[in-house]
């Protein structure tokens, strides 16, 4: 498996995301947008993979409604059609850690599935006739050729509300280690710098707490963080906003467990 940026064909395959029946269960998150373009930790499910697979050349699966404004947004990808001879076909609502997709071979067609689930699949040559028929339609096992299965881990992204349940433990995953790039006054207190990411451009205004006890807290650029106010891990706050002193509670709901 190649690492990050490295290029989307991995062992001559060629990555796949796509949407399968229970996609409408993630409603109304997923009402305007394909599930593997939901924001889950730091990330969207579909960067997680590019960032294995890199962004090269992508097939995107999605439902009908939204494949005209996915083909303006993605002019490299392919939408809702296969034309090489060989995919790696990775559901929209699982999320697979690295080490399992290492273990992904394209020697062989296989069905890789958690919890009877189709999570991921190597299809090949013929094996591709029912993803090619199947079009914008929400796919099901149906769509899948009758192949050998092979257990594989991952966690399923169900419904919404456990996007927010689960994204602290996310942003704990996708921790890359500490950094402080940014402006940080003297008189701000530091709880954990190890845990702790400050990207350039940041401002730290005098009297913040920056408490990283509980988990890592992770600041984009850009973002300016207002006196005395108080931030706890873990904690993602993306670039270009203002955080408030008072604003915490709002601002731990969405950047801590939520979106």
């Amino acid at each position: 498996m190649q690492g990050p940026g490295k290029g989307v064909i991995v062992n001559s395959m060629i990555l796949a995301l796509f949407e399968d029946e229970f996609a409408g269960n993630l409603n109304p998150l997923a009402h305007l947008r394909p599930v593997y373009d939901l924001k889950f930790g730091i990330r969207s499910i579909r960067e997680k993979y590019l960032r294995i697979f890199g962004d090269e050349f992508i097939s995107l699966h999605c439902r009908a409604e939204l494949a005209s404004v996915m083909a303006d947004r993605n002019p490299k990808a392919e939408i809702n059609t296969y034309s090489a001879d060989k995919y790696i076909f990775i559901n929209g609502r699982s999320v697979i850690p690295e080490k399992e997709l290492e273990k992904i071979s394209s020697d062989e067609d296989l069905l890789y599935t958690n919890n009877g689930k189709i999570a991921a699949a190597v299809l090949t040559g013929d094996n591709l006739k029912k993803i090619r028929a199947a079009g914008g339609k929400l796919l099901s096992r149906e769509d899948f050729p009758d192949l050998n299965e092979k257990a594989i881990k991952c966690l399923w992204l169900d419904y919404p509300w456990e996007l927010f349940l689960e994204n602290g433990n996310e942003i704990e995953r996708e921790f890359e280690g500490p950094k402080m790039e940014g402006n940080l006054y003297d008189s701000a207190v530091v709880l954990n710098s190890d845990m702790i990411s400050v990207s350039e451009g940041v401002k730290i205004k005098p009297g913040t707490v920056l408490d990283a006890e509980e988990g890592p807290i992770i600041i984009a650029p850009g973002v300016h963080i207002m006196s005395n106010s108080v931030i706890q891990g873990p904690v993602y706050i993306r670039g270009e906003l203002c955080y408030k002193s008072g604003s915490e509670n709002l601002r731990k709901y969405i950047y801590r467990r939520g979106m």
